[in-house]
């Protein structure tokens, strides 16, 4: 019989606290295990999930300890893992939060190295050789207030809190040495409806918002990470968001400090450009990190067509303020704000033949300034995105 698609969920934790193992693990008894390129304060105890393919195994730890960037965990492996191991170091073994998704498409990739030599034989291939693995997941759905703000957090990296009712999480880019100008890491988990698999040091390289009027507020978003591998533990079950996701027709445009009411959809995309899986010649089949490059804010819009203002933002290069708001409920409201102080408008198009009326649609970028930014991030950021919610904390989604 097959498995039920209905069963199947998404969770998540920040990868925070991480490591590498110094040496191979070769024996299954009790050992303290030392750790390099360790980032953040290893806890006295905790779960270590050896991130290792088909190897992958979540443990108990004690004794853990840190100084600078190495550290050592006391654990009970029971399986044998190469140096240079990826470990992720948590508090529990389930996720800490769970996405909402209509789209669910996670892929592991095994590279393969063909032999394709001449060998005297009218043959393509004579041997196939496992390369280095990774995975990549393509996710989609509706906007929650509070969800939302693990991908938005994971694209950008820093967030500033103001408490409230609601509260409000702005995020901008990371421009600190702190983290190498990197978001942090996140661990995805899937249960498939038979295996729940985890998905490590993960980040987030794409993610696009899409504003219709006629339906929910919308995303997609793409991650990339090291390969999964089998948490043998019991299946969680998925805690999802209490909230009602976000209306698009909630959200109101302003260009230039002005109201537009002509704005039929909007869709922008937050961009990590020339994000890699880092390879080393470690003796380890997986990437030594996940790094993201710059961010790119690029978007379109369209309206109908009654004047010529939007187009002179164009000819006149005025590159003006751009701000779209979305505020929904009623006592703790929650909300989205996406606000680009300084934005590019470009491309435009009159469009006669798609509807009894003219269209104009246009292009934008995000040019970086500095009053999107953060004062967590710093620096300078193309956009600021806001959300409101009732998540009392500053450091939940960065």
């Amino acid at each position: 019989m097959p498995l039920s698609s209905f069963r199947t969920w998404v969770g998540g934790s920040m990868d925070r606290i991480n490591g590498q193992t110094s040496a191979a693990i070769t024996t299954t008894t009790s050992q303290a295990v030392a750790l390099s390129n360790v980032v953040g304060s290893i806890a006295s105890t905790g779960y270590a999930f050896i991130i290792d393919g088909p190897n992958t195994e979540v443990l108990a730890y004690t004794v853990g300890s840190s100084s600078g960037t190495t550290g050592t965990i006391t654990v009970t492996p029971t399986l044998s893992h190469n140096a240079n191991t990826y470990v992720a170091l948590q508090a529990t073994n389930s996720p800490a939060f769970y996405l909402p998704l209509e789209k669910i498409a996670p892929a592991d990739e095994y590279a393969q190295l063909l032999d394709q030599s001449y060998q005297g034989s009218s043959v393509k291939t004579y041997a196939a050789i496992q390369g280095m693995r990774t995975s990549t997941w393509d996710i989609s759905g509706a906007v929650f207030a509070d969800t939302f703000g693990y991908l938005v957090g994971g694209i950008f990296g820093a967030e500033d809190y103001t408490a409230g009712s609601p509260s409000q999480h702005a995020f901008g880019v990371d421009n600190t040495a702190t983290k190498n100008q990197q978001p942090t890491p996140v661990m995805l988990w899937f249960y498939d409806g038979l295996n729940t698999r985890v998905y490590a040091g993960g980040k987030f390289t794409d993610l696009t918002l899409t504003l219709d009027p006629g339906a929910l507020m919308a995303y997609t978003a793409k991650f990339m990470a090291r390969a999964s591998g089998v948490y043998a533990g019991s299946a969680a079950v998925a805690s999802v968001s209490t909230l009602k996701p976000l209306a698009a027709w909630t959200g109101s445009l302003t260009v230039a400090g002005t109201a537009v009411g002509q704005a039929q959809s909007f869709e922008i995309t937050f961009s990590r450009q020339n994000s890699e899986n880092v390879m080393a010649l470690t003796g380890q089949q997986d990437p030594a990190t996940i790094w993201v490059g710059p961010l790119q804010v690029t978007g379109k819009v369209t309206y109908w067509k009654n004047d010529d203002v939007q187009y002179n933002y164009v000819t006149a290069a005025t590159q003006p303020a751009v701000v779209i708001s979305s505020t929904q409920g009623t006592g703790t409201t929650t909300g989205l704000n996406v606000q680009m102080t300084k934005c590019n408008v470009f491309n435009p198009k009159i469009v006669v033949d798609s509807k009894p009326y003219v269209i104009e649609e246009f292009e934008f970028e995000g040019i970086a300034n500095s009053t999107d930014a953060t004062t967590a991030g710093g620096g300078v950021s193309p956009a600021k995105v806001t959300l409101k919610n009732a998540i009392a904390s500053g450091t939940t989604y960065c």
